[in-house]
């Protein structure tokens, strides 16, 4: 199924994948995973040849996390049951960009999030051998301290006859049961606290700019991809940091902050100090998650997140959802923005 798509380029708030070939192109799944919170927010930015956009503002690659983390006293079984239902869950009628470095997840470990592929049903009916090569590339990627046990279960489980998504999951609860057995086994077991980190993961702000093309004018063959994101095997993280963004189409509203423009081009966006925000405001009277901006027919909206220091509109705080219009002045705490639509 990947011989349909390209990924073309990445940036830290989009992916951008393209339809290799048009007449495969089912733009009624994009209709059916904008209702699936599994799915990623995605929206059609050329359609000769198809190129697609999807939001993964806040959230890291599963290769990203898994280089970061290492799991710890049975974490990574909870880690891979949440992984692995989550994708069945997502697939079910609509086929998924199945690789560790386009499925998403939360700052901490959690939350996952998939790229769907809108095409047509030939050419994702059978997904074997991308499940397949998904365990697989999660197994190589997975670090533990203490249950070595996984990666050998899981290289085994993959090259099986047998192998499906489900039965992967069924021998991952055989397997901690047997390396973990409970103490009082005549007790009914209790419910697994879903997986998450204590402290958000995190990585190294990427100059991802660099690795996203332009796109693709209408009418002419692929995009090519630039030699930075070839060399770098679909994965950024082998360039230097920086805070660059790769920009994005041309949104109907920004703010600017002096110097500094920033887009609004999803339906909503966090404006913060923390790492998890859309944009990211660095100034101490600003909270980590301070206020949500949200867009609804050509109308935006600001909602104050309960930040310490409070958000003002002119002279007016912000106490409930309230309307955006053009040149008015945002104060997050001390610091002051301007919402040009």
């Amino acid at each position: 199924m990947k011989d349909h798509v390209t990924v073309t380029g990445r940036s830290a708030s989009v992916l951008r994948i393209q339809v290799n070939e048009q007449e495969m192109f089912d733009e009624t799944l994009l209709e059916q995973a904008a209702f699936d919170p599994g799915c990623l927010k995605c929206r059609v930015v050329c359609r000769n040849p198809v190129v697609l956009e999807y939001d993964i503002s806040g959230l890291m690659d599963i290769h990203a996390f898994l280089q970061e983390y290492t799991f710890v006293q049975r974490e990574g079984y909870g880690f891979l049951e949440e992984l692995f239902e989550s994708s069945i869950r997502t697939a079910r009628g609509k086929p998924l960009h199945l690789d560790i470095r386009t499925v998403f997840c939360s700052r901490y470990g959690d939350q996952f999030r998939f790229a769907v592929l809108p095409l047509k049903t030939d050419a994702w009916l059978l997904q074997r051998e991308e499940m397949r090569d998904f365990v697989e590339a999660v197994r190589s990627a997975f670090r533990t301290s203490t249950d070595y046990e996984i990666p050998g279960w899981l290289q085994m489980a993959q090259s099986s006859d047998q192998f499906s998504l489900p039965t992967v999951i069924q021998g991952l609860r055989e397997l901690e049961r047997t390396y973990h057995p409970r103490r009082f086994p005549f007790l009914p077991p209790k419910p697994r606290e879903p997986f998450r980190t204590r402290e958000e993961v995190i990585l190294p702000v990427i100059e991802y700019d660099a690795l996203m093309p332009p796109l693709p004018i209408p009418g002419s063959e692929k995009p090519d991809p630039g030699d930075r994101w070839a060399e770098s095997g679909g994965n950024p993280a082998f360039t230097q940091a920086t805070q660059i963004l790769a920009p994005v189409p041309e949104a109907a509203a920004c703010l600017v902050d002096g110097d500094s423009r920033y887009e609004l081009p999803f339906e909503t966006m966090t404006v913060g100090r923390g790492m998890q925000a859309d944009i990211r405001v660095l100034d101490d009277s600003v909270s980590a998650l301070h206020a949500r901006i949200t867009a609804d027919q050509g109308r935006f909206y600001i909602q104050d997140l309960r930040s310490a220091n409070g958000t003002w509109l002119g002279e007016k705080q912000v106490r409930r959802k309230m309307r955006l219009r053009n040149g008015m002045e945002l104060r997050l705490g001390a610091h002051i923005l301007q919402f040009i639509q």
